[in-house]
């Protein structure tokens, strides 16, 4: 005999009484607020058997902009994602586009990598939701971003049009506020974004990532933007190693 895990009572009674009083609008709340629990506790932890499975569950995301030429080698979320701009994308809408961007942020690697996989438009189309998920992958870390560069290497040097600047740039702005006020805890994560944005900004800089921006050089631009004397020294030193690599070659070459 099977057995069935016994629901969430409070969230039952709310489903059931907007079921029996023909509440559509509390139903739609509460369903929608169920996926986002759901699929946003896949992103931080889950695996993508878990995904493939929560993802089966929700429908197809919807067309909103008109087809593309040839849309016929596209899925339905291939579609929307490379038509429809959509910087907060709904978890019941939009699963698989919410899933791949909490799985970034999250710094969930095999989840982020099997999502990105799975639709791998979504890692090599240079538009506004690249930019929504590159963002998210900041947050992510190094392991994450290894996963974007495998689907396109030139990410790394991409200038956003939505934040302004270079994927350089735009890290060291996220990773430097956004938590204002005291306490242990905002400090623990303040100190921990500081940590994640640290390492990411040095395996983007091994990467080889450009700090010249064809004659517009970064480092003027993290000292206006007052970042942390350990951010412009690392990026810095990497500078100076790459204009004395090219130096070198200039004259073996010659």
């Amino acid at each position: 005999m099977t057995t069935h895990p016994r629901p969430d009572l409070n969230l039952s009674e709310h489903l059931l009484s907007a079921i029996s009083t023909n509440d559509l609008s509390t139903l739609r709340t509460h369903l929608e607020t169920q996926d986002r629990a759901l699929l946003t506790s896949c992103a931080r932890s889950g695996t993508p058997e878990t995904a493939t499975y929560l993802l089966s569950r929700l429908p197809p995301s919807p067309l909103s902009s008109p087809p593309i030429e040839d849309s016929s080698h596209h899925t339905p979320e291939e579609l929307t994602y490379l038509t429809t701009p959509l910087p907060s994308p709904s978890p019941t809408y939009y699963p698989f586009l919410f899933l791949l961007k909490e799985s970034a942020r999250a710094g969930n690697v095999p989840l982020f990598r099997a999502l990105a996989s799975q639709h791998p438009k979504f890692l090599s189309t240079h538009n506004r939701n690249v930019e929504s998920v590159l963002v998210c992958a900041m947050e992510g870390g190094a392991g994450i971003w290894g996963v974007v560069l495998e689907h396109d290497h030139r990410f790394m040097d991409h200038e956003f049009h939505s934040h302004g600047g270079c994927v350089l740039e735009v890290l060291v702005r996220l990773g430097g506020g956004g938590m204002e006020g005291g306490g242990v805890g905002i400090e623990d994560a303040r100190r921990k974004k500081k940590a994640t944005m640290m390492a990411l900004l040095e395996f983007l800089l091994e990467q080889g990532a450009d700090t010249e921006r064809e004659g517009e050089p970064i480092l003027p631009t993290l000292r206006a933007l007052k970042a942390d004397h350990d951010v412009v020294e690392l990026v810095e030193r990497y500078s100076n190693n790459n204009r004395k690599s090219r130096a070198l070659r200039q004259v073996t070459s010659t």
